[in-house]
């Protein structure tokens, strides 16, 4: 998935604004778990609920 995005086979956000360097990268089980991880990333430790 990675040499699809950085070579803008994928339309989308990195295609729009030709961003493709990967800063943080985290494996998941699930999608749940991994949209939760990306908010406590996203707004710290104090999550809005």
């Amino acid at each position: 998935m990675l040499y699809q995005h950085r070579n803008d086979f994928v339309k989308g956000f990195t295609q729009r604004y030709r961003i493709h360097a990967l800063v943080w990268y985290e494996q998941h089980e699930n999608m749940e778990s991994a949209i939760l991880r990306e908010k406590e990333v996203k707004y710290g430790s104090a999550m809005p609920r």
